[in-house]
């Protein structure tokens, strides 16, 4: 896990290109070789690239260099390692099918049970209206001047409310993937999203050296069920680094970097 994945591909008779990528990022980058460059060179003119194009520097040689990229030897790999981290024994995963076949054995080592929900199925168009739903209540309750969820979304003036990392975070994976799927209007909520990612962006800090020392996720409520009251809600306080709080900043990063 401590290696680029990286894949050549385009191969053409004058030009040669490695498309490389960090494993759960969006971005890729075709980056142009001779045949015979080693692997680190292609790693090299890949992370300067990045840096131009992106704005960001991920040190190669760690496996995670920022929260926004956990470096795995492909994208499946990483989806495993946020299925371990969110899924809890017993949580039934919806999935819509056709799908990747890889999502069983992520969802099943778990110890979650996946729900198959086929595009054909007589309640996906209800689903999918509950997501749509959803996403125009989360776009009324997203705190302006962080861009962040409150732990409590409907009470945000409540005596120890407070905003929250990992929902925010799973929240913007959801509405991104929902633009990018068609299902909402990108011209709506993709400035949600992009609102909330930035105010989860604050949420990290990195220690000293390169590479970093130590990343730090704050915010994130430790684990919790349903609660009864907005006091039991907000009695549970946030924390550092919580499993979970990683995770969902992955997920975020899947889709927004």
């Amino acid at each position: 896990m401590s290696e680029l994945a990286l894949l050549s591909r385009n191969v053409r008779a004058v030009k040669h290109f490695a498309r490389v990528r960090y494993a759960g990022q969006g971005h890729e980058l075709d980056v142009e070789i001779s045949p015979v460059h080693p692997a680190e060179a292609m790693r090299e003119r890949f992370v300067a690239r990045h840096q131009e194009r992106f704005g960001f520097t991920l040190d190669r040689d760690v496996e995670i260099v920022s929260v926004r990229c956990m470096l795995t030897t492909g994208g499946q790999e990483g989806l495993y390692l946020i299925m371990q981290a969110l899924i809890d024994p017993g949580d039934e995963v919806l999935i819509t099918d056709p799908r990747y076949t890889s999502y069983d054995e992520a969802v099943s080592s778990a110890g979650g049970k996946i729900v198959l929900v086929p595009t054909t199925h007589a309640d996906y168009q209800n689903i999918l209206n509950i997501y749509k739903s959803v996403v125009v209540g989360l776009k009324a309750t997203q705190d302006s001047s962080t861009g962040l969820w409150w732990q409590v979304l409907d009470q945000p003036t409540g005596s120890g409310n407070y905003l929250e990392t990992s929902a925010s975070a799973m929240f913007v994976y959801a509405i991104k993937k929902g633009i990018n799927k068609g299902y909402i209007d990108s011209a709506t909520y993709l400035p949600v999203a992009t609102k909330g990612w930035a105010g989860v962006k604050t949420k990290i800090t990195f220690g000293t050296g390169t590479p970093p020392s130590s990343v730090t996720i704050a915010g994130a409520v430790a684990g919790m069920g349903v609660q009864t009251s907005f006091a039991n809600y907000v009695a549970i306080k946030a924390t550092n680094n919580a499993p979970h709080g990683f995770a969902g900043v992955l997920a975020a990063a899947s889709v927004m970097e």
